[in-house]
């Protein structure tokens, strides 16, 4: 998988830290700014972001806090809240060893800054928008396929599948929506891929680059092997 001729339109890789203090420490963000100001000049903040996260029990707990968003013109993102810090890519301008040098670098000064370094989660998403011809099933360009009831007779409006499944020791989530497209002769497919790390470690650089290494290659290989042969032609071998 080529990210740059990929059908990728977003990256993003979330990190969650514990949360070792129900405060919302509102220096962090100004801190964290005038270390990246030169590469993030635009900002923008959100009072009461509202988000919910997931506790080790299952348990799932809404949080409400501010939201601090830094961006630039190259479609660059970084969004921080209470325990909470985003790195999002937008489209077209994603390579990924400029992603991964880009994350580590930012994560590392965030972390200087950061007091809270005990790591709880961190996931990396893959989010591609495909289009087939209309007059194409999905068996012609997926090794996946949709399975409807028997004996009903239905018009197919839109479709959304979740999948979530374990290999090579990494939780991968696979979903699939059907979008509406921008052209009558093609119909949208979005094939979001996420891997997900769930063990609780204090901050080490050296660790999240070998496990965002491994993640992105999963992700890759997950795609690839989502594909028939005329999608591998097109999107090629992974880099």
């Amino acid at each position: 998988m080529n990210l740059e001729k990929s059908p990728l339109v977003e990256a993003l890789f979330e990190v969650a830290f514990k949360d070792e203090s129900k405060e919302y420490d509102p220096t962090l963000p100004g801190l964290f700014y005038s270390k990246i100001e030169s590469d993030f000049p635009e900002k923008s903040e959100v009072s009461n972001f509202e988000y919910w996260v997931e506790t080790k029990d299952g348990a799932r707990r809404k949080i409400t806090a501010p939201l601090s968003r830094f961006s630039n013109s190259d479609g660059s993102i970084i969004q921080l809240t209470k325990d909470f810090i985003v790195f999002n890519k937008i489209a077209p301008n994603i390579n990924w060893l400029s992603l991964k040098d880009s994350i580590l670098e930012k994560l590392e000064q965030f972390i200087q800054v950061n007091k809270n370094q005990n790591i709880i989660s961190y996931s990396l998403k893959y989010f591609n928008i495909i289009e087939i011809p209309t007059d194409e099933a999905m068996e012609d360009n997926f090794t996946f396929s949709l399975s409807f009831p028997k004996n009903i007779n239905y018009k197919l409006n839109g479709f959304l599948s979740k999948v979530h499944f374990e290999t090579d020791g990494m939780m991968v989530r696979m979903n699939i929506e059907s979008l509406e497209s921008e052209s009558e002769d093609s119909n949208a497919i979005a094939l979001e891929l996420i891997v997900t790390g769930n063990e609780e470690f204090a901050y080490n650089k050296e660790v999240l680059s070998e496990w965002l290494k491994e993640a992105h290659d999963l992700i890759c290989r997950v795609f690839i092997e989502s594909l028939n042969v005329k999608l591998k032609e097109k999107y090629g071998d992974k880099n």
